[in-house]
């Protein structure tokens, strides 16, 4: 496999993973929202620090991704 054809395949797993991140960061923010009033302080505390973090590796990701995309253009 050439660097060409494993820095496509790096990316496409990458651009599979931030969706996932994301569809998960919007399913988080759902759940509170709707349940916003029977949510327990544990709960919302374990609730927002998953969103965060969820954050921090969907901007890492994203940053990996743009990193990985200008490699492949001096390629």
């Amino acid at each position: 496999m050439s660097k060409l054809d494993k820095s496509k395949t790096y990316i496409d797993i990458l651009k599979s993973f931030l969706i996932t991140l994301f569809l998960g960061l919007i399913g988080m923010e759902s759940y509170l929202f709707i349940n916003v009033g029977n949510l327990s302080i544990t709960q919302l505390i374990i609730v927002a620090i998953a969103i965060v973090g969820d954050i921090i590796i969907l901007a890492y990701a994203l940053k990996t991704l743009f990193k990985k995309t200008n490699e492949l253009e001096g390629i």
